[in-house]
């Protein structure tokens, strides 16, 4: 990869556009970038960084904070590089994202990245990732391959040279891409930690199994001594004594097992027995129970017979005649309900009619005074037609007038108009004229004077004995003379043109004048015409007389009163019809007044007969309504059903009670019978020999039960404790494994502190060395050569990765510390030219064309300067193109081509000089 144009905009410490054409510095060699501190010369290698992958090459920045601080809010950010790769050219164009100021109001607004990458046959690829993946794929090589293999970078000259095996594990890992290998060395430590760990688990499960072995206290001291010494590697006689213990558990739980037979088959038998005897005391108790209750049923069949007694002397015919004689009457009572009804309507009509006719009477009233009103309304309005009649014709006269008015207004308007625009156009002309004098006069003396410079010109070619062109003759006493005022001819066009101008300006000012005096004058004799035929002879001013006309006219307007009488002539028909109605309807009131006095009367007969056999009815009824009647009627028929009902239940429950005396007396001899057949055995003593033979079965039986739990939980624990036994020695075998892989992989191995990674490491390390060898024995004229030191200085420290020097003028390996500042940038840069060297042929040859190389250079003397260019200009020699970052002023007089760098107030600046 070679770069050849670069332009950046609004980037870093560059406000504006700067461009930079590395073409220009030929196809190789060396070009210094120079300039102010802190101006931007690193910017550059940023930009080409940001460019290719999105971001700077150093990791102070993120590719957010590349925005320069003085670009314009318009400017946009972006980042354009064309660079070439195996002969073909490519052009990417990049902005990132960035935060600016809105252009319209306050706050800011957020600009998106953007990537293109544009290929020499037109395709376009976009998007910022896409291009930089494109980019990785195209040149080979990632964003930190790239400023390794490009960038020997400010300040880290040192960082490689002097660090020790973890710092240049943590360089190289990155380089070499090795992170990998290191994370397989973490894995199979985590690995044989974590079946540690199992191995550990195991080992618990198997003492917690143990610890769950049930002994008893029938002399198992052997299998006691077994649990609490026993080694978890060797299980073999713990298991043996618990499988004899376990035997010897299932004989002895057979034994008792027989015994319990026995026991439950006598128990049995006086349990039939002690069943007889209870049964027979029960039977004894019934026969008790039954006596009792025979006795308890003659009581009761007392007081049926006394209760059937009363029931048959009830008077039930008695109840019934009363009812019949209640149910004969019950249909007076309908009439009676009826005529109250009618009695109570009457009333309601005859207050009705006495209401409606009072309403009437009032209403007639009001009929009657609405009448009067009405009449009188007409009667006064008669005369509104002829009144409006001439009111119409007055305000025909005033319109007329008003019309005048209004056309002398407006003639008095434009009249006093066109008077003062007259005005203005006699001033105009006035200063016209005085201009024009103006002019004229200065016209006449440019003539004056002009003529005269002639006749001074004419004087100079005059000469003796010559004729004069104007009068002939061939002496000159008197030839006049230049003078100081010269007028040219140009001059005297520009007067004579502006004569004719304020000519044309005077003719033109009076020619309007005269048209507007005439039409002023036209307008001014109508206007006074006008005004005499309204108002006579003039006493006042016109506009005066105008708008005392108009007060006059607004204070004389008709048209009110006319709306008035047009409104009082409508509602005068409207009134007519009114009355009409208001007479027809007194006729219609008086009618209805003499109806109503017609069925008053016939009410008040119809209340006094409804009257008079509603008393005749209230005489002849025991009860008020009918509702009562009938309930009284329903309650005599309920009687006569209850007395009924009472006889009825009487003789049943006698009957039955009967019946159940004689039932009880058979159960209880039956009860007898069934005594006297039993035997009459003594139940205690039988009770007491069933006590004693289950308390010897529930003893053996709880006996039994805590010997199956304990041959159980034992026989469960033999079989955990085998499995478990067999599961830890294979867990046991795999940790041993894992930890010599783990020891080895992690340099853990005594004596041996290398790891995998660094054994790795050390192979890249060693071929580096080789690489930097081969400049820095040049750079020291042989004196020093790079070596790997293969232990390291502490015992406990991991190695594989330091670095010595060899000194062959003392014959001495010492540290890299030891070198001098001049010394140590020589072995720096060898070395950094060697990584690059290494990890340019590991990413399969990639071509990277160009190199930056910043700062280092003020630390060496003149020759050791002259050896590092010499191998810088070898390193350009083979098409590659090398920049060097300094402010060594020695660099600046060798190094022809150059990128000045300048800082400025508003931003830095780039200048070339090839």
């Amino acid at each position: 990869m070679k770069p050849i144009n670069l332009k950046i905009t609004a980037f870093g410490p560059y406000a504006d556009t700067a461009c930079i054409s590395f073409e220009k510095f030929g196809q190789s060699g060396l070009y210094l970038v120079t300039g102010d501190t802190g101006a931007g010369k690193t910017t550059i290698f940023d930009a080409i960084t940001f460019a290719l992958y999105g971001e700077p090459s150093g990791k102070v920045r993120e590719s957010v904070m590349l925005r320069s601080d003085y670009a314009d809010p318009k400017t946009k950010t972006e980042v354009i590089l064309e660079f070439l790769y195996r002969g073909e050219l490519y052009k990417v164009q990049r902005s990132p994202q960035y935060s600016r100021p809105k252009q319209r109001g306050d706050g800011f607004t957020t600009e998106p990245a953007s990537a293109e990458l544009h290929y020499s046959d037109g395709r376009v690829i976009t998007g910022a990732s896409n291009v930089t993946e494109e980019i990785t794929e195209l040149i080979g090589i990632d964003r930190n391959q790239f400023a390794q293999i490009v960038m020997i970078a400010q300040g880290d000259f040192l960082a490689l040279l002097l660090a020790g095996t973890k710092e240049r594990s943590e360089i190289f890992r990155k380089i070499f891409n090795t992170q990998r290998i290191q994370d397989f060395q973490q894995n199979i430590k985590q690995m044989y930690l974590s079946n540690m760990r199992k191995l550990e688990d195991k080992k618990q499960s198997i003492s917690q199994h143990i610890s769950q072995i049930v002994i008893d206290d029938s002399g198992e001291s052997e299998l006691l001594n077994q649990t609490q010494n026993t080694n978890i590697y060797s299980l073999e006689s713990l298991l043996k004594e618990l499988a004899r213990t376990i035997i010897a558990d299932e004989r002895e739980y057979k034994q008792i097992k027989t015994e319990l037979e026995s026991i439950n088959k006598k128990a049995e038998a006086v349990s039939l027995c002690l069943e007889k005897a209870r049964q027979r005391n029960k039977i004894f108790e019934s026969l008790e129970n039954e006596k009792n209750i025979l006795s308890s049923l003659e009581e009761q069949q007392n007081l049926l017979e006394n209760r059937l007694d009363k029931a048959s002397k009830a008077d039930i015919d008695g109840v019934k005649e009363q009812k019949t004689k209640l149910e004969s009457k019950l249909y007076l009572y309908d009439e009676l309900e009826s005529l109250q009804k009618e009695s109570e309507f009457s009333e309601k009509e005859h207050k009705r009619l006495e209401i409606m006719q009072k309403e009437l009477e009032q209403k007639q009233t009001g009929v009657e005074n609405s009448i009067k009103e009405l009449s009188e309304f007409i009667q006064n309005t008669e005369n509104s037609h002829i009144e409006l009649e001439k009111l119409k014709l007055s305000l025909e006269k005033l319109e007329h007038k008003k019309n005048q008015i209004k056309e002398l207004s407006e003639l008095y308007e434009k009249t006093s108009s066109l008077y003062l625009n007259l005005k203005k156009l006699k001033t105009d002309y006035e200063n016209a004229n005085k201009d024009y004098i103006e002019k004229n006069n200065i016209l006449t003396e440019c003539e004056s004077l002009f003529y005269a410079g002639q006749a001074g010109f004419l004087a100079e070619t005059l000469k003796e004995n010559v004729p004069c062109p104007v009068c002939g003759s061939l002496s000159h006493p008197s030839p006049a003379k230049l003078s100081d005022n010269k007028i040219t001819q140009k001059a005297l066009e520009n007067a004579k043109k502006a004569v004719s101008d304020a000519r044309d300006e005077l003719e033109e000012t009076s020619k309007k004048a005269a048209g507007l005096n005439a039409e002023y004058k036209t307008f001014y004799e109508h206007m006074q015409k006008l005004a005499n035929e309204l108002f006579g002879e003039q006493k006042g001013k016109i506009k005066d007389e105008i708008q005392n006309a108009k007060d006059k006219l607004e204070s004389e307007n008709p048209e009110g009163r006319i709306k008035e009488l047009e409104k009082t002539i409508d509602k005068r028909e409207i009134t007519k019809a009114r009355l009409d109605k208001q007479t027809k309807l007194k006729e219609q009131i008086q009618n209805d007044i003499q109806q109503c006095r017609i069925n008053t009367a016939k009410c008040e007969n119809d209340i006094s007969s409804v009257q008079k056999r509603l008393d005749e009815l209230e005489k002849q009824l025991e009860y008020d309504t009918k509702t009562h009647a009938y309930n009284k009627a329903k309650e005599l028929s309920d009687s006569i059903n209850r007395l009924k009902l009472e006889l009825e239940n009487a003789k049943t429950q006698a009957e039955n009670g009967r019946n159940n005396i004689i039932k009880q007396k058979t159960t209880i001899e039956n009860l007898k019978i069934q005594l006297e057949s039993m035997p009459n055995n003594d139940i205690l003593s039988i009770q007491s020999e069933y006590n004693e033979l289950e308390a010897k079965r529930n003893n053996l039986t709880l006996k039994s039960q805590a010997l199956y739990s304990k041959i159980s939980s034992n026989d469960n624990t033999f079989h955990n404790i085998k499995n478990s036994s067999e599961k830890f020695a294979e867990q046991d075998r795999l940790c041993s494994v894992l930890k010599r892989l783990s020891e080895t992989a992690n340099g853990e191995i005594s004596g041996k502190k290398l790891t995998f990674e660094n054994y790795i490491l050390a192979f890249y390390f060693e071929q580096v060395v080789l690489a930097a060898n081969r400049r820095f024995k040049d750079m020291t004229a042989g004196q020093y050569e790079l070596i790997r030191r293969e232990t390291a200085l502490k015992a406990r420290s991991q190695g594989g990765l330091e670095l010595d020097v060899m000194d062959y003028h003392t014959g001495k390996q010492r540290s890299v510390k030891t070198l001098s500042g001049g010394e140590s940038f020589k072995a720096s840069l060898s070395l950094a030219l060697g990584l690059s060297d290494v990890v340019q042929m590991g990413a399969g040859g990639v071509e990277i064309d160009a190199m930056f190389i910043d700062e280092g250079f003020g630390s060496l003397d003149e020759q050791s300067l002259d050896t590092a260019m010499n191998i810088l200009e070898k390193l350009s020699d083979s098409h590659r193109l090398i920049g060097i970052i300094s402010h060594v002023s020695e660099l600046r007089n060798r190094i022809q081509n150059k990128i000045i760098v300048k800082k400025t107030s508003k931003g830095s600046q780039i200048k070339l000089e090839v």
